[in-house]
């Protein structure tokens, strides 16, 4: 008996829920002790270089993403960068405009913020998305216009991989002359340049590049109007910056600059083992994606088997042997339950939305894994037809 309890508590964790956040890098983790050891004892002379380490830092994540120092602010991650972006802009452009338009499947960190400015009597337009789960450009072209002053939405859509057209988006924005804010924390495995695409503002949280928690930045281009949200500290629009925090993100985008293409041909290779394994062992499915999808995120229905259990019981039962994963519907009170936003939006039918689950896959993960996993969905399975 203690035995059978030994092997079950030694047994790692197949983490395949890696859609909004990474392990920490190690990188990360070195680097980060090699700056404590590096600070000094004396205490104003702490003060001083935790600033010094601040700017550093500051400079080296502009040079790689191709802007400014003094465009680039620290933030605790992306849902502090999203609000500060979504709640100063639009209220800073009033009187220019009394419109602004957000995804319609984004994160609650872009959709509540932007909800909760209709209380200022702000007009508030939500982008729906094609049969692909893709904004519509046509919507775009057709209802877009001068009063619309803000533009916010993610470039991948962090249930099904998606990707939007960023450089499309952008170039119909700036028609109008509309600010256009990006969330492009999932999109780490190639970073849009601000400069190139007419950016004003871009989010890249800590977490979802294998930073450490409470760590992210706000590109803001030197002269986009935000209205300060905080007061009593330098910028009015973002709190004070943790050093430990900036260094973190820098080392964790430093890694990913230098690894991103590897880190890319891994991410793929795992997907492609992952649906080869699930077609070998006989499970019915199908992947919810389109061209372009990232590699690392996608959404598998599991219709076929509805009858017998639906995707927020298969994760619950995967999760017993070790296994998670992230799905589509979940049971938040006897009677009510929370549906994606995404797989309805694009029409999915009930019994698929109902089957879904989400898969994340991270640079940590292995084909050890992979395999692990879909030999336990298969058991899983088994286990509810018997």
């Amino acid at each position: 008996m203690r035995e059978k309890k030994k092997e079950s508590e030694s047994k790692k964790k197949i983490f395949l829920n890696n859609n909004l956040s990474l392990p920490v890098r190690p990188s990360v983790l070195q680097g980060l002790r090699q700056a404590v050891e590096d600070l000094p004892r004396d205490s104003f002379c702490y003060q001083e270089k935790l600033k010094e380490k601040i700017e550093v830092a500051r400079e080296r994540v502009a040079e790689l993403l191709g802007v400014r120092a003094r465009e680039i602010f620290f933030v605790s991650g992306s849902v502090e960068a999203n609000n500060i972006a979504i709640l100063g802009c639009p209220v800073a452009m009033e009187g220019k405009g009394d419109s602004f338009l957000v995804g319609s499947t984004e994160p609650i960190s872009i959709l509540k913020p932007a909800r909760s400015l209709k209380k200022r009597s702000l007009k508030l337009v939500e982008i729906p998305v094609d049969s692909d789960g893709r904004y519509s450009l046509e919507f775009l072209e057709e209802n877009l216009n001068i009063n619309h002053t803000f533009l916010s939405f993610s470039e991948i859509n962090y249930e099904t991989g998606v990707k939007h057209n960023v450089e499309g988006i952008c170039n119909i924005a700036k028609k109008v002359s509309a600010i256009v804010h990006l969330d492009a924390s999932l999109s780490y495995l190639d970073i849009p340049k601000p400069s190139k695409l007419n950016i004003d503002l871009m989010t890249i949280g800590g977490e979802e590049i294998g930073s450490i928690k409470g760590s992210g930045i706000l590109f803001v281009r030197e002269g986009t109007p935000i209205d300060p949200l905080f007061y009593g500290v330098k910028e009015g629009f973002c709190t004070e910056e943790n050093l430990f925090s900036a260094l973190s993100f820098q080392y964790a985008l430093e890694e990913i600059f230098e690894v991103k293409n590897s880190e890319k041909k891994h991410l793929q290779k795992l997907k492609k083992l992952l649906i080869s394994e699930m077609v070998s062992a006989g499970i019915e499915f199908k992947i919810i994606e389109s061209d372009n999808s990232s590699p690392a995120i996608m959404t598998i229905v599991f219709e076929p088997y509805i009858e017998y259990m639906d995707g927020e019981s298969f994760a619950e039962r995967l999760l017993l042997k070790d296994i998670l994963v992230s799905t589509a519907v979940k049971t938040i009170a006897e009677d009510r339950k929370v549906v994606s936003r995404t797989l309805m939006a694009i029409g999915l039918p009930e019994e698929e939305l109902l089957s879904a689950v989400t898969i994340g896959l991270s640079y940590s993960n292995t084909p050890e894994e992979i395999k692990e996993a879909v030999k336990s969905m298969l058991e899983v399975i088994k286990e509810v037809r018997s």
